[in-house]
């Protein structure tokens, strides 16, 4: 159907002083054909991590894109973007 699976690894900092927990995440994948991708959901793998101030947090999953392979070879880091909502 035009998808293809996507795999990626991700490490997540909490570059604050506070304790913060991850409670959403939204990717943006952009490239460099200009197609673009979102994905997004509650925590990230079935979790909602709490990371104190300097923690880390990684992991490995993937997903479904309409963004054919060869476009995602070599895809400069600027062209993926994270944002991830912290909760009290």
């Amino acid at each position: 159907d035009g998808r293809f699976l996507f795999g990626y690894n991700v490490t997540i900092t909490n570059l604050n002083d506070d304790t913060c927990q991850l409670v959403s995440r939204n990717w943006v994948v952009k490239p460099l054909d200009g197609q673009t991708e979102e994905v997004s959901g509650s925590g990230v793998v079935g979790r909602q991590p709490v990371l104190g101030a300097n923690e880390s947090f990684s992991y490995s999953s993937a997903c479904p894109l309409n963004i054919p392979p060869d476009s995602l070879k070599a895809l400069p880091e600027d062209r993926v973007r994270a944002y991830c909502e912290c909760g009290e």
